[in-house]
């Protein structure tokens, strides 16, 4: 069912921001690049603070950098002309990330969390987690994607 209502609601963010306009749209992706920076970095301060493996501070940078070069893309390179796709590429990638696990969540949230060898209680954390950790490295490679292939087909045209 989650994969079914990627396709919907990424059409329907598209035509929303189609009709939106470009200034209101740039101001709606700069929000979500800050957000994703935002958060990141706030990975790396809670890495630095409990003493966590350097790996996990180098991907935290590693991705706060890719996400820079997104956003300087989408204000430089395609000044306005892609940005619906953009966010639209976002909202279907969170559509399917954040419907499959909580459904996990609905449905086999003690059993999946029992699984990973963790304590029932924490199941909405550890499901909040993993939604986090993978959502914004699958919507950064989303967006790699799909503007790709949209270019490609534009040029095909």
């Amino acid at each position: 069912m989650p994969r079914v209502l990627i396709g919907i609601t990424s059409y329907y963010v598209f035509a929303a921001l189609r009709n939106l306009g470009n200034r209101k749209t740039l101001v709606i992706l700069n929000v979500i690049w800050i957000a994703i920076i935002g958060y990141l970095s706030y990975g790396i301060y809670k890495n630095i603070a409990d003493s966590q493996s350097p790996w996990l501070i180098a991907m935290n940078i590693f991705l706060i950098a890719l996400t820079a070069a997104l956003a300087f893309l989408a204000n430089r390179k395609f000044k306005g002309k892609a940005l619906d796709i953009v966010i639209s590429a976002i909202v279907g990638t969170m559509t399917n990330t954040g419907l499959v696990l909580s459904l996990i969540y609905l449905i086999y949230a003690e059993s999946f969390v029992k699984s990973l060898g963790q304590d029932p209680e924490l199941a909405k954390k550890i499901i909040i987690g993993i939604g986090i950790a993978n959502g914004i490295p699958e919507t950064i490679i989303a967006i790699l994607i799909v503007t790709s292939v949209i270019g490609a087909l534009k040029r095909a045209e």
